[in-house]
């Protein structure tokens, strides 16, 4: 697949001395996933979450900013082999579609949620696990980035006094007219014996419990004059759901976005040509251009600093494909 050039300002000047060479921030080195996790896991088990925020941050190369998060989730999950049982923490991105005429608030905290934990069971999510917790509170993507990774990894470690779920302030919905895209993250704990599947495998096949989960959380949220639509997404650690979640976020504004503007398109126009740009600083471009009138539309889509150029570039093709336009895309840069 040939792809658009990176829009990124790779930034290799203050390189994160998880990722650097003794140290030396100039010079990277290409090292193994177990080496990485090490690393982590010793700043974990000194309490260092200043350096992991640091790494966190970094606005380098994506393939090795990815590692870095990589390699977080695997040492937050990093347990002795002695351990009969260990507690996973997880979280499930969920993608909000929100419509209203009016300026509106959602509160994002649910009504019942054991309603929500029954559900999970009926539908064979939990497999033979029965110690399980739901968080009420749906938090965002900031309450994900503050979280005290050195105090999770004690925790899963059952090193803590708890094993309740993750205490995250819910964060509500504030929306104006029209329709917008917001992330939220439903947070859970299940506490399981060792080598026993957790949750990211048992309720892995989002299709099974998918579609009632989301007339329950759209029930529970319900808000006068305000059309809400919850995408869950499939359960992930979280460090892996909060960079899952974002890319995921992505995709629903940029699939939204195309379908509304390729309807408008081909009702006036008759199908337009499509191709990719990158827009320097700024992210992946999807271009509709049509060929009769010259009209030009670009949706832009947000690349983080871990995203993968090709998953985007994938996802979009792939979408592009089901509305029936032609492929390969044209693809091109901007300034």
């Amino acid at each position: 697949m040939n792809l658009p050039p990176d829009p990124r300002n790779i930034d290799l000047s203050n390189v994160p001395a998880l990722a650097a060479m003794n140290g030396a921030h100039s010079k990277l080195i290409a090292i193994d996933a177990g080496e990485l996790t090490r690393r982590m896991q010793s700043r974990l088990e000194a309490g260092d979450d200043d350096a992991i925020r640091e790494a966190l941050r970094w606005q380098g190369p994506s393939d090795l900013c990815r590692a870095l998060w990589e390699a977080l989730q695997r040492a937050l999950e990093l347990a002795p082999a002695e351990d009969d049982l260990r507690l996973q923490l997880f979280a499930l991105p969920i993608v909000v579609v929100a419509g209203t005429r009016l300026p509106a608030r959602v509160t994002m905290t649910l009504r019942d949620v054991g309603v929500i934990q029954a559900l999970f069971q009926s539908a064979g999510a939990l497999g033979p696990h029965q110690q399980f917790g739901l968080h009420a509170h749906l938090c965002g993507e900031r309450a994900l980035s503050e979280l005290a990774w050195s105090a999770l990894y004690r925790r899963a470690r059952l090193q803590a006094s708890d094993t309740l779920p993750v205490e995250l302030r819910a964060e509500d919905l504030e929306l104006t007219a029209g329709q917008s895209v917001h992330l939220r993250f439903l947070v859970g704990s299940m506490l399981l014996p060792a080598g026993a599947p957790d949750f990211r495998e048992t309720a892995g096949d989002v299709g099974r419990w998918g579609p009632d989960f989301t007339r329950e959380l759209a029930r529970q949220l319900a808000t006068p004059a305000v059309t809400l639509l919850p995408l869950a997404r499939t359960p992930q650690g979280l460090v892996a759901a909060w960079q899952f979640g974002r890319f995921c976020t992505e995709e629903v504004m940029c699939q939204l976005a195309i379908g509304d503007q390729l309807r408008d398109l081909r009702a006036r126009t008759g199908d337009p040509n499509a191709s990719l740009e990158s827009i320097q600083g700024v992210g992946l471009g999807v271009v509709l251009e049509s060929p009769w009138t010259g009209e030009r539309w670009v949706h832009s889509w947000r690349l983080h600093p871990e995203t993968s150029l090709m998953q985007v570039t994938t996802s979009v093709q792939e979408f592009l494909q089901d509305c029936g336009l032609p492929l390969p895309l044209r693809q091109g840069s901007a300034q």
